[in-house]
């Protein structure tokens, strides 16, 4: 996980993070479980991919802290 971290390649981040969301899309209570944590440039990209992909009910992101 370091190399994800250290790599400054936003498209195997991105890879990563989409990975991750998807996992979170297949059950949809911890995507909901896990918004309040989402900070900063984590929380960003996650909005991004799911107003991106028209993901049902975030159709326009995250909402705003």
């Amino acid at each position: 996980m370091e190399d994800v971290y250290a790599d400054t390649s936003e498209h195997r981040r991105g890879a990563v993070y989409f990975q991750v969301l998807e996992c979170l899309l297949e059950a949809r209570p911890y995507l909901d479980n896990a918004i309040p944590y989402l900070r900063g440039p984590v929380r960003e990209a996650v909005s991004h991919m799911l107003k991106d992909s028209e993901v049902e009910g975030y159709e326009h992101g995250l909402p705003s802290f």
